[in-house]
Formats: structure tokens, sequence, C-alpha cells
């Protein structure tokens, strides 16, 4: 059946499934653009693009499988043909016409077929510009000034400064992490949420973000940003579904981007300070290489979920400030990680009020010596159960849980572990202040420190329980050894 559409005017038309020998022919105005689906797996189908004269810079999308596409463009014509990276693509023109042709992986600009907010970028060769204006072709390690997008709401990403423009490296762009970044504007969208797809040359990033009603930066802080070059962008209003995740994904993936990480070392910085980040879906990453999560999610205030679930960190020893200051994160399971080689935990989720829950009763904390600040600041959290832990190694348990206000219950006993018990440490100060212990854990917790036999610390307790007999026998011994200690009661 032979279907044919004229004076688009920039309306986003999108037709379903279509037959083999359908014939399609599409007239458009200036401003046009249209979204064709025929779902052909493959076939013999011909479509053909003819254009009024007075078309300029069209998007002409053809999401067609293996079929053949042929294009007619017409003379004064600025054209822009996207099919399907497995179709075939035949272009007659007139002398005086322009044109590109743009391979559409998985019909990434179906995704915007009905005016959702959003766009997609690649740092690809025909999309890369060294002025704003998007004129001049970028070669190879020029700075990039514009990313003319593909589809969505916004027509590029720029960068005005010509000393923070990330350099083109055909393909991706490369940011230098000290102010290299580039913008798109979102001004009328009124803000919204949306789904981001981002490849980079080491792998995939899937996130819910929220966007502003105004400007809204690629990398957010020019210094933090995920290692290795950006290959694709796509970020799209509302969710997306996991076929349509998978689709961009491996559409990202053909053009250069990784798949998992795999092999990355350290991911330090990654998403700090990122308070558009709202779930972060990390569950499939390979991080079996990875040594530092330094201020991974540090100060991301808006952060409600993170999959970390399944990371293989085997080899990390560095976990400080991984989530520290995330207000809005409300679980984190880290119960099956490997710490194994851990060195240091220090603020590790400090100032993380909505944390309720915090399984760390399977780590192995055999070679970690600093949990200053651990969780600082939970003031919702209401247990920690140490009881597996190796303490041996530990040299510094200053203000551990200090303000875990709601904190009731730390468990020492019953476990695997000899936790205080077997530290060298004497720096406890304000390691449970302000906090709610009960009388058994505030108990428990003296007792195991007292059988350490160190001479000459400090610990603090206030807030909850005043230590028992049991307690206050454990406090005379310490003080007997040079100890000061402070806790609930005055005793």
């Amino acid at each position: 059946m032979p279907v044919t559409i004229t004076d688009g005017y920039g309306d986003a038309v999108r037709l379903g499934m279509m037959h083999e020998q359908d014939a399609v022919a599409l007239r458009l105005s200036d401003g046009g653009a249209l979204a064709l689906a025929t779902g052909l797996p493959s076939g013999v189908m011909t479509v053909t693009f003819a254009l009024a004269s007075t078309v300029s810079t069209q998007a002409l999308v053809a999401g067609l499988g293996r079929a053949t596409v042929v294009a007619t463009v017409a003379s004064s014509s600025d054209v822009m043909i996207a099919a399907h990276a497995r179709a075939d693509v035949a272009v007659s023109a007139s002398a005086a016409a322009h044109f590109r042709i743009q391979g559409l992986l998985d019909d990434i600009a179906l995704l915007f077929a009905n005016g959702e907010e959003g766009a997609w970028l690649e740092a690809v060769s025909g999309q890369v510009f060294t002025d704003t204006a998007g004129t001049t072709a970028a070669g190879l390690d020029d700075g990039i000034g514009n990313i003319t997008a593909l589809a969505g709401t916004v027509t590029e990403a720029t960068q005005s400064d010509s000393n923070k423009r990330p350099l083109f490296k055909d393909p991706g762009a490369e940011f230098d992490l000290v102010d290299d970044n580039l913008s798109m504007d979102f001004t009328g969208s009124g803000g919204f949420d949306a789904t981001l797809v981002q490849g980079m040359s080491g792998g995939i990033i899937h996130a819910k973000v929220n966007v502003p009603d105004g400007p809204y930066d690629i990398t957010k802080d020019p210094g933090y940003f995920p290692s290795g070059n950006l290959i694709g962008y796509v970020l799209r209003e509302g969710d997306l579904t996991a076929g349509e995740v998978s689709s961009v994904s491996t559409a990202l993936q053909d053009k250069g981007a990784g798949a998992d990480f795999a092999g990355v070392t350290s991911m330090g910085d990654w998403f700090q300070s990122r308070s558009d980040l709202v779930e972060l879906y990390s569950g499939d990453w390979d991080t079996s290489s990875v040594i530092t999560f330094t201020n991974f999610i540090f100060k991301c205030s808006n952060l409600i979920t993170l999959d970390v679930s399944n990371w293989d960190t085997s080899n990390v020893t560095n976990f400080e400030r991984f989530a520290r200051s995330c207000s809005n994160l409300t679980a984190l399971d880290v119960s099956n990680w490997d710490t194994s080689s851990v060195t240091t935990f220090r603020r590790f989720v400090l100032d993380c009020p909505s944390l309720t829950t915090l399984d760390v009763s399977n780590w192995d904390t055999s070679n970690v010596t600093n949990f200053e600040l651990f969780a600082w600041g939970c003031s919702n959290l209401t247990a920690l159960d140490v009881s597996n832990w190796d303490t041996s190694n530990v040299t510094n348990f200053e203000r551990f849980a200090e303000s875990c206000s709601s904190l009731t219950t730390v468990t020492v006993n019953g476990g695997t572990g000899s936790p205080f018990a077997d530290s060298p440490c004497t720096n406890y100060e304000d390691a449970f202040a302000d906090t709610n212990l009960t009388q058994q854990s505030i108990d428990n917790i003296l007792v195991a420190i007292e059988a350490a036999g160190t001479s000459n610390g400090v610990f603090a307790q206030s807030g909850g329980s005043a230590p028992s007999a049991t307690g206050e026998a454990a406090i005379d011994a310490m003080r007997g050894r040079g100890w000061t200690i402070s806790v609930t009661g005055g005793y």
C-alpha cells in the first residue's frame, strides 16, 4: 500500500509496521521531520524521499532493518538522512544539493518521535565541530565547540570558551577533568526527569537524572567525570524500557563505547557532586580490577538508588568517602562485598541521614586500618553488626558512629571475630557520641576494648543508656592504664 506524506512543518510523524514491496514516498516542506518505522528485519522495500527545494537541514529517519533507502535530494536542499545501520542507502542528488548520511543504530531517534525532551549526541565525524555554530568540522585532537544533536528537543551541546573544550578523538570526546565541559540548553522545558544512557570508551552508564529548566552540562562538574572518552549520549524524558536501554547501549557500543568498564582500576570521583543524579544502575559493571572508589558518589544529594550488590570488590583498597553526603540515599546493599583488600573505610557513608540499614556483618576487615567517621551523621541507622569483623589492624575509630542518633544496637559478640578486643586502636574519640545505644551494646563495646589491654587511649559515648556495673568495671580497668573515658550518665 503506497503512502505519501506532505508538508511536515516540524511535526514528528511515525508510521508503524509496513510490508515488503510497499512503496513510501515522503515529501516535506521546510521544517518537516519524520520518523518511519517499518519493523522489517530484511526485505526489498524501497523508500523514496522526494524533498522540496526549500527544505533546509532536515533530519529524516528511516528505521528500515535491511531494507533499501533511495533518497532523491532536490536542488538547494541541505539534508541529513539517517537510516538503520544495516540498511542500504542510495542517494540521487542535484549538483547544488548538500547531504549527509548517518547510520541510525537501533532507531534511537524514534525515542523522540512524540516530541519527548532530551538529546541524542554522538562524538563522531560529521557531528562534531570546532565552532559553536557547527560549521567547521573537527579533526583529530581539535577542541570541540559543538556536537550537533541527531535527535531530541535541543539541537546541540556547545562550549564557547576555547580553553574549556574537550578534544575530538574520532570517535569520542576527551575531557581534561579540569574545566572542560559541554552544555545543552533546556530553557522552556519546565525541567524534567530523564533516563540517561551514556556511552564511554570504558563502558555504559545507565541512570535517572533530573534536568533543570535551563542549561544542563554533560559533566555537571568539569573536575569529576567517568574516565575515558565520551562516545555517545542519549538523554530522554521519562522512563525507557529494558529493551530500549539495551538497544541504545548496543548502538553506542557499535560506535566505540565499552560494555562494562572491565579493566578500569579507579572509579574515584566519577559522580562527585552530581546533584542531578537520582538513580544509578551499575549492577552489571565489571569492577574486578578497581582499586579505589574514593568520592565515588560524594555529595550526590538527590541520589536515592544505587545498585552495587553484585560488584566484585576483591581488589579494592580504598573506599574513603565512597557515599559521603548522599542525603537522600535510603539503601546500600554491600552485604556480599569482598572487602579483604580494603585498608580504609574512612568517611564511607558519612552524613547519609536517610540510610536506615547497612549490612556489613560479613565484611572481611582484616586489612582495614582506618574507620574514622565511618557512619557519622547516619541519623536513621538503627543497628550495626560487627561481630564477624577482624579489627586487628585498625588504628582509628575516631567518631566512628557519631551522630547516629537512632543507633540502638551494635552487635559485638556472637560472631567469628573479636572486634575491638583484637585491635591496637586507642583512638575512640566520640566514636559513639550522640547515639542511642542500649545498655547491653555499650557494655559489650567497653568490655571488648578493655580486653585489648591497650593504654592511654580516649573513648566517648553520649546519648542512649549508661553502662551497667559490667561496663563500669571495664572503664575502671582502662582508666587504670591511662585511658580518658566519657560515657552517658557521667561515670
